[in-house]
């Protein structure tokens, strides 16, 4: 700023001493004159010469003043709304449980602000292509005596306020009862090799980084030592 006044003033000087100069070889000498009528010409010289050139620079002073300053609300503007952005900014996490009388996957927003889904991809690594939509659709088929403790159905859309979870699909019961084991054993190996990839946007609907994880926890209980059932028998 302070090289911008300092050229600005340069140039003024020397607009100011450039028609002085021209006066003085044209129609003068270096010698001041005591005559008042030669002062009074080469002031309606100077003035004719300068005045237009002034009003030309005030009118660019003018309109370079108000231009950076438009400039610098914007930027304040866009500096407030920044702040005011990642005061309200979610944060998806996909979270996973798997105990011995709990299988949950959910999405907590553990975020700011509201968390809205936009789309939810549900695939395995061997076949990307192929997605689904919903975690309960690539379950197997619960026995008769057998419910879901909460799933969730059409997610995409679906708004998350700040601190709260939806649940993917949760499923309880008692190790005592044979059927909830066995099921829980198919539930675990149906998930084993899943990956689910969750977009959404914040309030002002900006992208934010998209929510990825495998749910990997879940091959602990089909290793060589330790394979609760056969896997054809699973599929």
């Amino acid at each position: 700023m302070q090289k911008k006044i300092l050229i600005l003033t340069f140039v003024l000087v020397m607009l100011c001493l450039i028609p002085a100069l021209f006066y003085i070889f044209k129609f003068g000498s270096w010698t001041l004159s005591s005559n008042k009528d030669e002062w009074g010409t080469f002031g309606d010289y100077i003035g004719g010469v300068l005045n237009p050139v002034i009003s030309i620079l005030t009118l660019a002073v003018t309109t370079y003043i108000a231009v950076s300053f438009n400039e610098y609300q914007k930027q304040q503007q866009n500096e407030a709304n920044q702040r005011q952005e990642r005061l309200v900014r979610p944060l998806a996490n996909i979270l996973v449980g798997d105990y011995e009388e709990q299988i949950q996957v959910k999405i907590r927003n553990a975020g700011l602000g509201p968390l809205t889904i936009k789309e939810v991809k549900i695939f395995s690594p061997e076949n990307t292509r192929n997605s689904f939509k919903n975690l309960i659709d690539i379950m197997p088929a619960h026995p008769e005596n057998l419910t879901w403790s909460d799933f969730a159905f059409k997610i995409e859309t679906k708004v998350i306020a700040a601190g709260a979870e939806l649940n993917l699909i949760e499923l309880t019961g008692k190790t005592s009862n044979n059927d909830f084991e066995e099921f829980k054993t198919k539930v675990r190996f149906a998930l084993k090799d899943i990956i689910i990839e969750v977009l959404y946007t914040d309030i002002y609907e900006n992208e934010m980084p998209k929510a990825i994880e495998l749910l990997d926890i879940y091959r602990r209980h089909f290793n060589k030592e330790k394979r609760h059932l056969n896997e054809s028998k699973l599929k």
